[in-house]
C-alpha cells in the first residue's frame, strides 16, 4: 500500500492548525504567548490528528469484513450476508472513526456475526482494542472519576466516568467466567501426572490469606488471595533486600472453594505438580488455608508463617508481663529467634519455664501451647531455613496490599458483592500482567466479553 499520498494529505489538512499555533507564537510579548505546558499539549493534539488520519487509511485494508454471499455458521447452519451494520468507536488518539461491516445472519441458530468485528476487536464498550487496553489499565488502578482525568491528562483521551466503570465491570465479570471455565476443564482432566521431582527440590511458593472489606450495608466480608511464586524469580537487588521478577495473584470475595479452584488452575500453569510435590505452601493459623491446601496439594510443604507465630508470642508475653513491658518484648523475641533456628520445641519449652501468677497469663500460656501443637510439623524452621526455604508468607502480604488495598480499601469505599468481585477480578487483571500463569491477559480480555454487536436482525 503506497501510503506517501495520504501522507501528503493528511500533512496538507492540519497545516491551517499548524499556522494558527505558530501565529500564537508571534506575539509582541511574552504574555501573548502560550503556556509552555499548553504548547506541548497542543502539540501532542496534532500528532496524534495525524495519527488519526493514518490509521482511518490503514483500516480501509480491512474492507468491511465481508466474505461471500454466504459462510459456514458453527451450528451448522448457513450466514447469508445481509448488509452493512455501521458503527461509530473511538480510537487511541481520541477521536472518532465510522466502520462499516459486513453483517451475516444464520436463521438456524439466530445469531448474528460481523466478521470485521473479530478481526479488529472492537468492544460493547465503543473504543478501539488499544485504547481499550489503556481505559482498562486506569479503572483497575483508580476510582471512576480519577481514572477517568487520569486518562485524559496522560493520553488526551476523553472518556466518561460511568463508561470507564461500566467497561471495567465487564471486564471483571468475563474475566471470572473465563477462570471458571479454565478451571473446571483443568479439574476434568484426567491427563498423567507429570513426574514427581525429588522431595527436596520445591520451588514453587504457595500462600494463602484473607482480608476484610467493607459493604455497603456496613458488614464486613473476606476477600481470600493467594499468591504463587517460582524461588528462583526471587533476586537479590540489596544485601538486605531481595525482589520477585514474576509473581502471580489469585483473589476472591467469598468461600475458600472458588478460590482453591483459580489457585490450583493457576499453580499447574506455573509448573506446580497435580499433588503439590514440588511446592510448599506458607499460611498463618486459619483452618480454611490448611484445609484448602491438602485438599487441592496434599504433598505440599506446608509451613506456618513465622511473622504470624511471633505475634502470638508477643501477645503471650503480655499476657505474662503486661502490654508494653520490656521483659515480655525481650522474652518474645529471644523465643522467636530459638524457635527461627530450630523448632515448635523451643516454644515449648520456653512455656514450660513460665510461671504466671495471674489467671489471664495461665490462659494465655495454654492456648499458645495448643495453638503450637497444632501448627508443630509446620514449624520446622531451622531445617527448613538450611534448605533454602522461605518461613515467612510475605509474598501474600504484598499481593493483600497490591490488589486489595490500593483499589478497593481507599478511605471511605463501601462496595456491594457484585461490584467488588468485578473490580477485584479487574484488578487481578492488570496485577497479573507479567504472570506466565495468566490466561486472561489485558491484551486479550476484549476477546472475552464477546461481540460488539449481539443484536438479532432477520434476514
Amino acid at each position: 500500500m503506497d501510503l506517501v499520498p495520504q501522507v501528503d494529505s493528511i500533512v496538507e489538512g492540519i497545516m491551517g492548525a499548524v499556522q494558527s499555533l505558530a501565529a500564537q507564537l508571534e506575539g509582541p510579548a511574552p504574555a501573548a504567548r502560550l503556556d509552555p505546558r499548553e504548547l506541548e499539549r497542543r502539540c501532542r493534539d496534532l500528532g496524534l490528528a495525524v495519527g488519526h488520519e493514518l490509521f482511518v487509511q490503514l483500516l480501509r485494508a480491512y474492507g468491511d469484513g465481508r466474505q461471500g454471499a454466504a459462510t459456514r455458521c458453527p451450528c451448522g447452519g448457513l450466514r447469508r450476508y445481509v448488509g452493512t451494520r455501521s458503527r461509530q468507536v473511538r480510537d487511541l488518539m481520541n477521536r472518532l472513526l465510522t466502520l462499516e461491516r459486513a453483517y451475516y445472519f444464520c436463521r438456524t441458530c439466530g445469531q448474528g456475526w460481523l466478521p470485521l468485528d473479530e478481526q479488529l476487536g472492537p468492544t460493547g464498550a465503543q473504543v478501539t482494542p488499544a485504547l481499550y487496553e489503556v481505559a482498562l489499565a486506569c479503572r483497575s488502578t483508580a476510582p471512576p472519576d480519577e481514572a477517568a482525568e487520569l486518562l485524559s491528562l496522560v493520553a488526551g483521551v476523553e472518556l466518561s466516568a460511568k463508561s470507564l466503570e461500566r467497561s471495567t465491570k465487564a471486564a471483571g465479570a468475563a474475566v471470572d467466567r473465563a477462570l471458571d471455565r479454565h478451571a473446571q476443564a483443568l479439574q476434568a482432566d484426567m491427563s498423567p501426572e507429570t513426574p514427581v521431582p525429588a522431595a527436596a527440590q520445591r520451588p514453587y511458593n504457595l500462600q494463602l490469606d484473607g482480608r476484610m472489606l467493607r459493604m455497603r450495608d456496613g458488614t464486613f466480608r473476606e476477600v481470600k488471595v493467594a499468591s504463587l511464586f517460582d524461588a528462583h524469580d526471587l533476586v537479590e537487588v540489596h544485601p538486605e533486600r531481595r525482589e520477585l521478577l514474576r509473581k502471580h495473584y489469585e483473589a476472591h470475595l467469598g468461600g475458600p472453594e472458588r478460590l482453591g479452584r483459580l489457585a490450583y488452575r493457576a499453580a499447574r500453569a506455573y509448573g506446580v505438580t497435580g499433588d503439590g510435590a514440588n511446592a510448599l505452601s506458607q499460611g498463618d493459623g486459619a483452618p480454611w488455608v490448611w484445609n484448602l491446601v491438602q485438599d487441592h496439594w496434599p504433598a505440599a510443604l506446608e509451613v506456618l508463617d513465622f511473622y504470624h507465630l511471633s505475634e502470638h508470642l508477643h501477645a503471650c508475653g503480655q499476657a505474662v508481663w503486661g502490654v508494653g513491658s520490656e521483659r515480655a518484648r525481650q522474652w518474645a523475641r529471644e523465643v522467636g529467634e530459638q524457635t527461627l533456628a530450630s523448632d515448635a520445641t523451643a516454644v515449648l519449652h520456653a512455656l514450660d519455664c513460665l510461671r504466671p501468677s495471674g489467671a489471664g497469663g495461665q490462659q494465655a500460656i495454654a492456648a499458645l501451647r495448643r495453638y503450637v501443637q497444632t501448627h508443630a510439623h509446620r514449624m520446622r524452621y531451622g531445617a527448613l531455613r538450611a534448605q533454602g526455604y522461605a518461613v515467612a508468607s510475605a509474598g501474600v502480604e504484598s499481593a493483600h496490599h497490591g490488589v486489595v488495598q490500593r483499589r478497593l480499601k481507599r478511605p471511605g469505599q463501601r462496595w456491594s458483592e457484585r461490584g467488588a468481585r468485578q473490580i477485584l477480578a479487574a484488578r487481578r487483571l492488570w496485577c497479573n500482567r507479567h504472570s506466565p500463569a495468566d490466561v486472561t491477559s489485558v491484551a486479550n480480555v476484549r476477546s472475552l466479553i464477546g461481540p460488539a454487536y449481539r443484536g438479532r436482525v432477520a434476514a
